[in-house]
């Protein structure tokens, strides 16, 4: 995966390809159909909004471009990948999408933070969950209002 997303990243600030999900309870994996009229070519970040994935995980991003937009991940919160995300799409001039399966990102996996179960719900611990998740929403709604200000709503 890293290998060819690599090779196509001469020209693009952030690289990006297709997940495949595999749910660990079915042990079934799906591809999710998005055939893209841009494939190989260099667009506006903003432009992929509605076809990536919002996490992490199936994009390489080129040092300079981050150190550049002084993007990094907020510390100690959850779904940190979304902020940050926002932030590299929308700054991003050029994004390149290899039409590609590279990345297994599992579902319904056990011990997962996204997949606590109805009977996890009623139990201190998920208590403390619900109780960082808000936080970070919270933290991830003032990013998101203090960007839209210095960015504009472009």
């Amino acid at each position: 995966m890293l290998e060819d997303l690599y090779s196509n990243s001469e020209e693009a600030e952030i690289v990006f390809s297709n997940i495949i999900n595999y749910d660990n309870k079915t042990k079934k994996k799906t591809y999710p159909k998005r055939k893209l009229e841009f494939v190989n070519n260099i667009n506006k970040g903003s432009y992929f909004w509605n076809y990536s994935p919002i996490s992490t995980l199936n994009k390489i991003y080129k040092r300079d471009y981050l150190e550049r937009n002084d993007l990094n991940f907020i510390k100690e919160i959850i779904y940190e990948d979304t902020i940050f995300s926002i932030k590299a799409l929308f700054l991003a001039n050029k994004v390149k999408y290899i039409d590609k399966f590279h990345y297994n990102y599992r579902i319904n996996r056990n011990g997962s933070t996204m997949t606590i179960t109805h009977s996890d719900r009623k139990k201190e611990k998920f208590n403390s969950f619900n109780l960082l998740a808000i936080n970070s929403l919270k933290i991830i709604v003032k990013e998101i209002e203090n960007f839209e200000k210095k960015y504009g709503k472009n």
